[in-house]
């Protein structure tokens, strides 16, 4: 009888079609399982996003498609959801953070990665995640820093391969908009509270600080800049929606001072493969191009660089980085190795645009 009743009753179709913020219509449990068909609703039908082929990853990109390029990836199935929930609202969003994120650069959105970590754990090293790293790579060669997210800890861990001091003031704008965060310096979930000289706790306990590759050796490709955000405790059962309440704001911040800086994109008809770097006057650090592509992070101040191309000729240009133009994007021309400003291109643009409407 009550397998009859349930014969009877079973449901085969659903009411509620799937959504680009799953959140409407699932719990969080739900949703972690029916998240990935938003990427095709923001490619397809919203235009926000655009897919980026690869044969076992599901990739899709944000922004301008022009550098600075960020992987953002969830290296656990419980923080997942969280990926894809920023990605709708990175994608959609009308906020005026939201809004100035996407045009500054290329945010590359991986939720799901193979043989993803099922189990919650601290993190010594993320030297397992270099291949998955580079298999992004291997279609997107102008991407240079990424951010790691899991959880086992309330703490954030930099990878400062270039040495230019970018994915510490990341890791450091993370922490500070993370409410769980901020207000300590060391890992709360640790259970370890012993100490050293000083009263520091033991190394390795703090909620901010500095982790490399064990391997600086990457043949093709370059180690890229990295931070490692660990949004959660193991021992607490939190849903996933209070992982992205708790961690959107951060996230933003840390996508937009990953953006601070020179951008000098690939273009039609000519491309940076012509020029060995970007060498900074006063200092002398070095940038090399990435996919025909250079990005410089730069902070606040007004900077004298010199492009030097493979024929032996130099370009001298001058950048000025502020809170109200904390990106500036040069266009190299097709005739010359002379620079002009994306302004003047994007003025151009709505002219013609003008010209076009007006009968």
């Amino acid at each position: 009888m009550i397998g009859s009743l349930l014969s009877s009753d079973s449901v085969s179709e659903y009411s509620v079609l799937p959504s680009a913020n799953p959140l409407d219509h699932y719990s969080p449990s739900q949703a972690l399982l029916s998240t990935s068909a938003s990427f095709s609703i923001f490619e397809d039908e919203e235009k926000c996003a655009h897919r980026i082929d690869h044969s076992r990853l599901r990739l899709t990109a944000i922004g301008t498609g022009r550098p600075p390029f960020t992987l953002v990836t969830s290296i656990e199935k419980r923080t997942e959801s969280l990926v894809y929930e920023y990605a709708g609202v990175v994608c959609n969003s009308s906020q005026s953070r939201h809004t100035e994120l996407r045009k500054r650069g290329t945010i590359v959105l991986l939720p799901e990665i193979p043989s993803t970590q099922q189990n919650c754990h601290d993190y010594g090293s993320i030297d397992p995640f270099r291949f998955l790293f580079e298999d992004v790579q291997s279609v997107i060669p102008t991407l240079d820093t990424a951010i790691f997210i899991a959880t086992g800890g309330l703490k954030v861990r930099y990878l400062d391969t270039s040495e230019s001091g970018l994915s510490q003031r990341m890791g450091e704008v993370f922490k500070n908009e993370q409410p769980l965060m901020k207000s300590s310096q060391f890992d709360v979930c640790s259970s370890d509270r012993n100490t050293i000289s000083g009263g520091k706790m033991m190394s390795g306990k703090e909620s901010m600080g500095r982790m490399n590759w064990s391997d600086s050796q990457w043949g093709e490709y370059r180690a890229p800049d990295a931070i490692l955000v660990q949004l959660g405790c193991c021992y607490e059962e939190r849903s996933s929606s209070g992982l992205y309440d708790d961690n959107e704001k951060a996230l933003t911040a840390a996508l937009e001072m990953r953006s601070r800086g020179l951008s000098v994109p690939k273009t039609y008809g000519y491309t940076l493969e012509d020029a060995l770097l970007i060498r900074s006057k006063s200092s002398g650090k070095e940038w090399k191009e990435r996919g025909g592509s250079i990005f410089v992070p730069l902070m606040n101040g007004e900077y004298k660089l010199e492009i030097e191309w493979k024929n032996g000729e130099k370009d001298v240009i001058n950048v000025k980085i502020s809170d109200s133009q904390p990106m500036v994007e040069y266009f190299p021309s097709s005739s010359s190795h002379s620079l002009v400003w994306a302004a003047i291109l994007a003025t151009f643009i709505i002219i013609m645009g003008a010209i076009i409407v007006d009968p």
